[in-house]
């Protein structure tokens, strides 16, 4: 009876992290709550279940996922120590996801999660997501029709789905996740079909991506599908390779030419430019372990006055919190040099963690590239990525290779 209760648990757990995985996309809702509820009640369960405890000293990931949670602990032991607790009620519960998944990933997933689980979710809440804008919200011949279809379906991103960072992570998210099911998933007796149909989202993905607003997160696609044709050249032949890296500066700069917001006017009057400038005053004053979470966003709100433009100032009169839209730069702030290093660890931690697969270490190296790109220009880990992030670190840090034969041992 208590195995036949362990596996329903199990199985429940699958389903609401694999829900969690296609919900996270789009703006918070009912659904995505109810997902956090289940995903995180069922581990509990599992962990008393199965008495994950015990074989906790023997895990490979503790160190990873002790550090991450050593990152969300520097915001509440510094907020002790500020001398306003103004913005620390604002700030802690947003990073709240990395307490429950740094649990998870420490016990780690049960034996009937599969990968694909995961990527399908990706890739099917993204085509989704888009299907759903253009032929619920917009309509397919208003779409296709329109002459200014990029800002009609932008228009309908924000209101609908959710904003162009966001969205643009997910994309790559699903860009990734498409190229490693088509070539490297078991996709079982309809495997062309389902080829086919995996394609067809990659196309329909990647040209959402070049229409988005976006910029950094359309670069980061760009980059995240060269690497991978280079290194599937690479492994198939290796002048395709090397013939390929001489054209993709040429397709890369053509790719960027095209883009509706690479104009030198756009860039010179990007807001993010003296947002990241307003922040180096606040580091250099303390360094090494930073202002606490609270009196370092304190300090930028003055520092900020002497940088932004009047434009700027009179748009976020009323705005309670504006960040630097920089992690790195925001940690710098808030943590000093030693919170910095903490961060880049925790995004090139699991690149370098031991797999059977390398194809899985290339996939993991995709992830942390868009995540490493998403924090040069917004909140991440602190933000509204935190939940998104955290998913992916303990996807990367599992070691499905294991769960994969033991599920082929059982079968």
């Amino acid at each position: 009876m208590r195995e036949k209760i362990t596996l329903f648990i199990n199985y429940i757990n699958v389903a609401g992290f694999t829900v969690l995985s296609f919900i996270l996309f789009f703006h918070y809702n009912v659904v995505t709550m109810v997902s956090y509820f289940v995903v995180m009640i069922s581990f509990g369960l599992e962990i008393i279940l199965e008495r994950k405890w015990v074989n906790l000293r023997k895990s490979r990931n503790w160190i990873y996922f002790g550090l991450l949670m050593l990152f969300y602990l520097l915001g509440p032991i510094s907020a002790v120590f500020d001398t306003t607790p103004k913005y620390a009620a604002l700030l802690l519960p947003i990073r709240f996801p990395i307490v429950g998944f740094s649990i998870v990933g420490l016990f780690g997933l049960n034996n009937k999660f599969k990968l694909k689980y995961i990527l399908w979710a990706f890739a099917l809440s993204a085509i989704s997501g888009i299907c759903w804008l253009i032929f619920f919200k917009i309509g397919i011949l208003e779409f296709i029709h329109n002459p200014n279809r990029a800002v009609l379906f932008t228009d309908n991103r924000v209101l609908y789905l959710n904003n162009h960072m966001y969205f643009d992570f997910f994309m790559g998210l699903a860009l990734s996740s498409v190229w490693y099911l088509v070539f490297h998933t078991d996709l079982g007796r309809f495997k062309a079909i389902w080829k086919s149909v995996l394609f067809l989202i990659g196309i329909i993905v990647f040209y959402m991506l070049s229409i988005s607003e976006g910029r950094s997160g359309f670069l980061a696609g760009c980059a995240v599908l060269a690497i991978i044709i280079f290194w599937e050249l690479w492994n198939f032949k290796k002048k395709l390779a090397i013939g390929f890296l001489v054209l993709a500066p040429l397709l890369f700069f053509v790719a960027v030419k095209h883009h509706r917001r690479m104009s030198d006017q756009e860039i010179k009057s990007e807001p993010r430019l003296f947002l990241w400038k307003s922040a180096f005053p606040v580091i250099l004053e303390s360094p090494i372990i930073g202002h606490g979470i609270s009196n370092a966003q304190e300090k930028y709100d003055v520092s900020r006055t002497h940088f932004q433009t009047e434009e700027f100032r009179l748009w976020s009169i009323d705005a309670f919190h504006l960040d630097c839209h920089n992690q790195y730069l925001q940690t710098g702030m808030e943590f000093g040099i030693l919170g910095l290093i903490l961060l880049i660890s925790l995004y090139l931690y699991p690149i370098f963690f031991k797999r059977v697969d390398s194809w899985k270490t290339l996939l993991v190296l995709c992830f942390m590239l868009l995540s490493c790109n998403q924090s040069m220009f917004d909140m991440f880990l602190t933000g509204q990525f935190c939940a998104i992030f955290c998913l992916l670190t303990v996807v990367s840090m599992h070691n499905f290779d294991k769960i994969e034969d033991l599920n082929q041992i059982q079968n």
